[in-house]
């Protein structure tokens, strides 16, 4: 059931593209619109976000797609190598294709890294039992028990430092 056009999100992976900044103060300064300063600045937005739709399929595309369409050129190119020796030229084509892939597949992670990030959010909120849990176990993990230095060991560095601190106060 769809109830409207899909809200507009910021990808992370956008950050990856150098001219992105300049692209957006461009397009904020490209139009120009009259009214009280709330109507501009929304308007101006509005058109920052339908120009960063567009760039973005033209820019990144669909990332998937362009993973899979690179994964048959490498199998194309692998099985052509497996008939015959291939060609200089040939083998440039699948250390390109290589290094695409490899780039797809960062933006593929940092996009999925922000989506399980939104999801982690979500779920904590709905789970504080499982969240809290989760937070405790890696404060417990982190906690630095005892240290060693110069070839001595201290244990609850912590305490001291803090009786330390209270004497220290008191002078």
């Amino acid at each position: 059931m769809l109830l409207g056009p899909r809200p507009f999100r910021f990808e992370l992976m956008w950050l990856k593209s150098e001219t992105l900044p300049a692209l957006i103060e461009e397009w904020w300064s490209e139009k120009i619109f009259r009214g009280n300063p709330g109507y501009i600045f929304c308007k101006k937005l509005q058109h920052v976000k339908d120009r960063i739709k567009v760039w973005n399929l033209d820019t990144f595309g669909r990332v998937d797609k362009r993973m899979d369409q690179l994964l048959s050129k490498i199998a194309e190119i692998d099985g052509i190598e497996e008939q015959r020796t291939i060609s200089q030229e040939e083998k440039m084509d699948i250390i390109n294709h290589r290094n695409n892939f490899n780039q797809l597949v960062r933006l593929e992670d940092i996009k999925r890294q922000q989506k399980l990030k939104k999801d982690w959010i979500d779920d904590g909120e709905r789970n504080t039992a499982y969240y809290h849990a989760y937070v405790n176990q890696r404060r417990r993990n982190n906690f630095i028990s005892c240290l060693e230095v110069d070839g001595i060991l201290t244990e609850n560095s912590h305490r001291t430092y803090t009786k330390k601190m209270r004497k220290s106060d008191h002078l």
